[in-house]
């Protein structure tokens, strides 16, 4: 689209200015996400919650880096962005109009996203719409549960299918087999299929396998990096309020995600934005306390400034061996020269879409 516009404005494109023009728009919706989530943040917990959030966010790697990412994840965690503020103004208790537009929101979006771009968000909307429940009082009240599912969830879900029909099916609706033959299929849900290959079939292990634990014991704190004391913190002093509604959540959707034996920090990054709103309330809880309190603040946003600028950074520089390879061959090609070039699966995963 972006190159098209290009075109129909006269501007001379390549592909590589395409993808540049891209990641610099999923930057900028990126920023609004997190600028509404920072608004709802300050509304329920102070202003200086909300800049600790913001600074918690800014010096960790790998969620900056993922949110201008052309990938499904990102463009699913920046509808979690939107959705975790709506989710807050509504534990908050905002009354009237504005808890059935937030509600609206919550609902509608988990939804719709969940079926047309990453289903696994069903493992996060599942806690979050029990501990909402619960709350709020909504086990309490059968009519509103009832008027929630029909006027809401139900409606997202077949219109977000139907679309996703429409849309998918011309675009991708023909299988390969092994044997190279292609069978056309005049339906294709996308996001159907990722269950059915991940969940049903259990196939994920085609992929590489990883412990249950990895994302607790390698994935997480790589993306908290030393953010990790400060989300410790909120959950221990303020528990009651933190642990329960935040932590909670992310935990469990982090759990249920572990079943699955293939594991990639991309499938629970929806979880950080909830670690780094517990680290932004205890980072102001404590900052206000003493000098000391201030010294730990500091100094956990430094280390972790310093692990992305020295040890990420420059990592994700080389982390696509087989993006590397395919432009030095693209390179060596001649004018007018052909040659084959042979895609195996190991060389997609290492970069070859790049």
């Amino acid at each position: 689209l972006l190159r098209a516009a290009a075109a129909v404005a006269g501007v001379a494109t390549t592909k590589l200015c395409g993808l540049y023009a891209l990641r610099a728009t999923l930057a900028l919706t990126a920023a609004a996400a997190v600028g509404t989530l920072h608004r709802a943040v300050q509304h329920t917990y102070g202003a200086a919650a909300a800049t600790a959030f913001v600074a918690v966010t800014c010096v960790q790697f790998h969620l900056p880096f993922y949110l201008s990412r052309p990938l499904a994840n990102t463009y699913a965690l920046q509808v979690v962005l939107v959705v975790l503020a709506s989710y807050t103004r509504l534990l908050r208790g905002d009354g009237g109009g504005a808890r059935l537009l937030h509600r609206g929101v919550v609902v509608v979006l988990l939804v719709a996203t969940a079926a047309v771009v990453r289903v696994e968000l069903v493992l996060l909307g599942a806690p979050l719409a029990l501990l909402a429940a619960s709350e709020i009082g909504w086990l309490r009240s059968p009519a509103v549960l009832f008027t929630t599912i029909t006027t809401m969830v139900l409606p997202a879900l077949f219109g977000a299918v139907a679309l996703s029909l429409l849309v998918d099916t011309p675009l991708w609706g023909t299988t390969w087999h092994t044997d190279g033959g292609v069978v056309p299929q005049w339906l294709l849900w996308p996001e159907a299929q990722v269950f059915i290959f991940n969940v049903v079939k259990n196939q994920s292990h085609k992929w590489g396998v990883m412990t249950w634990h990895w994302y607790f014991s390698d994935a997480l704190p790589r993306a908290l990096s030393a953010t990790v004391f400060l989300v410790v913190i909120g959950a221990t002093w303020h528990w009651r309020r933190l642990l329960r509604q935040w932590m909670l959540p992310a935990v469990v959707f982090v759990l249920l995600y572990s079943i699955l034996p293939h594991k990639e920090l991309r499938f629970v990054l929806y979880a950080v934005p909830f670690f780094n709103m517990c680290a932004g309330v205890a980072a102001a809880s404590v900052w206000r306390r003493s000098a000391a309190g201030r010294l730990l603040v500091l100094l956990s946003l430094a280390a972790t400034a310093a692990s992305t600028t020295l040890l990420f950074a420059p990592a994700a520089q080389w982390n696509y061996a087989g993006g590397y390879a395919f432009r030095k061959f693209h390179s060596s090609v001649l004018p007018g020269e052909q040659r084959q070039q042979q895609q195996q699966q190991r060389r997609r995963q290492h970069g070859r879409p790049c």
